[in-house]
């Protein structure tokens, strides 16, 4: 599960890097930020540097710091900086990133293979009625 939800992340961060250009750094917060497990997949799958941010409550945090920062023409990041202090960074592992790099490649080509029927258990799940395939 948390290779799933780490590899999802990984899709997340190239589709941004694509839009933006690569990210400088990564910091990670809430659950997955708090053990050591997890600070550990993510590096791994994401094969560099990720930061745990120990702040508690970061989606009400960054809105709250977004709000502040327009109200009083505050610089967002250094108020960032200043609530959302980084913890240690976690760095990758050569051993198990090359292993995630080639999971990642069969977990790409998954979706594709999958997304009708993953809309069907989407609508079971919704109460809906099971239509046939497609195919």
């Amino acid at each position: 599960m948390i290779e799933g939800v780490a590899f999802a992340v990984r899709g997340v961060v190239e589709a941004a890097e694509a839009l933006a250009g690569a990210a400088r750094e990564i910091r990670i917060t809430g659950g997955g930020g708090r053990g050591q497990i997890w600070l550990r997949t993510f590096a791994n799958v994401l094969g560099r540097q990720i930061t745990a941010v120990g702040a508690g409550d970061s989606s009400a945090r960054g809105a709250a710091l977004l709000a502040l920062a327009a109200a009083t023409d505050r610089d967002a990041r250094a108020l960032a900086a200043a609530w959302a202090p980084p913890g240690r960074p976690v760095n990758p592992e050569p051993g198990p990133v090359a292993r995630f790099e080639a999971q990642y490649a069969i977990y790409q080509s998954l979706y594709p293979a999958t997304r009708e029927l993953m809309h069907r258990l989407c609508e079971l799940d919704r109460g809906g009625e099971v239509r046939p395939s497609l195919r």
